[in-house]
């Protein structure tokens, strides 16, 4: 048990769509409030629910953004005008050769 824990923290063991994962990030950039997904154009935009604390989900996209901005950052992903925030992945750079970097 204790094994698929710490497997889970670090994102092993755990499947999620493109659209999932977008879907998540979205929220944190929303302030931890959650839009749901819908193809259908509506006359009224549903209200978001409230999924994450404001004080959490903006911590966790300033940490986010810090992976691109900082001096040691994934530069290269930067767009001007734009808050990018990005993530690495320690098993990205043991599996391609890499250095573990992901921009999102």
């Amino acid at each position: 048990m204790h094994g698929r824990l710490a497997m889970l923290s670090y994102g092993y063991g755990l499947s999620v769509t493109a659209v999932q994962l977008a879907h998540a990030y979205a929220t944190l950039a929303n302030g931890g409030r959650m839009m749901p997904l819908s193809l259908v154009r509506r006359e009224r935009a549903p209200s978001p629910e409230q999924v994450i604390p404001e004080k959490v989900a903006c911590t966790v996209a300033a940490m986010l953004e810090q992976v691109v901005e900082s001096p040691r950052g994934i530069h290269r992903v930067r767009v001007p005008g734009y808050h990018v925030a990005g993530s690495t992945h320690p098993k990205a750079g043991n599996s391609s050769g890499g250095n573990g970097e992901i921009g999102h």
